[in-house]
């Protein structure tokens, strides 16, 4: 008789447990499902040949950001930028057609000018060893000031 009521008290016990365990297993994965699909979220660009990819994220974070700061209204100035294309709906990145590096600064440029501020993009001042590497970069830099400043006559 004991050994009876133990076991169904056992019984009892581990079918609580059990519902306990389906109950947060539930839970967690609704909320790890609400994470995914927030709109600040980052994208995931597997399909996408991983040299070519970093590209991809970075410029898909540099809109996340802006339209966590501006709204939609990133996604429209995303849009414009030449040689990047965008879905509009989501704010994933779907094609990078011109050189990668020129459609980050222009798509800085662009939202430096919406929001009338100067974004800065390093964290610190770099050192005269950096000189080689910040070369293309400077480049990069005349050429979208070349474009986008107007002409002082």
């Amino acid at each position: 008789m004991f050994i009876n009521a133990a076991a169904s008290i056992f019984i009892i016990l581990a079918a609580a447990c059990f519902a306990i365990v389906v109950i947060f297993t539930a839970n967690d994965s609704r909320a790890n499902k609400k994470r995914r699909g927030s709109r600040n979220a980052p994208l995931a660009y597997e399909s996408i040949p991983s040299r070519e990819r970093v590209f991809y994220e970075i410029t898909s974070d540099i809109v996340a950001q802006m339209r966590y700061r501006i709204g939609d209204k990133a996604l429209e100035l995303a849009s414009k930028v030449r040689g990047l294309k965008i879905d509009r709906s989501t704010g994933r990145i779907t094609k990078i057609t011109k050189d990668p590096a020129e459609v980050i600064a222009v798509l800085i440029y662009q939202y430096e000018k919406c929001l009338g501020i100067k974004i800065i993009t390093t964290p610190e001042p770099l050192g005269k060893d950096m000189a080689p590497v910040l070369r293309p970069v400077n480049q990069n830099l005349s050429i979208i000031e070349k474009y986008f400043k107007p002409n002082s006559k």
